[in-house]
C-alpha cells in the first residue's frame, strides 16, 4: 500500500474526506441511513466554492462531534438536531468562510440560541419576567 504522503495534497485532501464520509456514514447506520444524509445533503448542496465548502463540512462534523452526546441514540432526535445544526452553520457561513473553528463556533453559538428560543422554560421565563415587571 502507497504512503498517505506519495499522494499530491489535492488527492490527499479528497481521500481523506472521502474516508471521513464514509466513516460517518457507517457510524450512523443504526440511524437508518437517511438521518446523517439529510444534514449533509443540505450541506454538499450548498452554493459554495469547493475551498468554503470544504470548511464548511469540516466545521459542521467539529460541531456535531462536540455536541452530539447531548441528542442521546434515538434516531429522530439526532436527525432532528443534525439538521438544525447544518441550517444554523449555513446561516452563519459565506462564500469567503475559510476557518472551520470560526464557522463552528458561529453555528454553535447561532444552534444554541435558536434552541433557547424554542424551549418551552424559556417562553415560561421570559413570560414569568414580564409578569414580574407588571407589578
Amino acid at each position: 500500500m502507497p504512503a498517505a504522503t506519495s499522494l499530491p495534497q489535492a488527492d490527499l485532501s479528497a481521500t481523506v474526506d472521502s474516508a471521513n464520509r464514509k466513516h460517518n456514514l457507517g457510524l450512523a447506520s443504526g440511524l437508518k441511513g437517511r438521518q446523517v444524509m439529510r444534514a449533509r445533503q443540505l450541506i454538499d448542496g450548498a452554493s459554495f466554492g469547493p475551498e468554503a465548502l470544504k470548511a464548511v463540512g469540516q466545521a459542521f462534523d467539529a460541531a456535531w462531534a462536540e455536541i452530539a452526546t447531548n441528542f442521546g441514540t434515538d434516531p429522530e432526535d439526532i436527525d432532528k438536531a443534525r439538521y438544525k445544526l447544518a441550517t444554523a452553520l449555513l446561516s452563519v457561513a459565506s462564500e469567503d468562510s475559510r476557518h472551520v473553528d470560526v464557522l463552528k463556533r458561529a453555528a454553535l453559538q447561532s444552534f444554541a440560541l435558536d434552541y433557547r428560543e424554542r424551549s418551552e422554560s424559556y417562553y415560561e421565563f421570559k413570560r414569568r419576567a414580564a409578569h414580574r415587571t407588571d407589578q
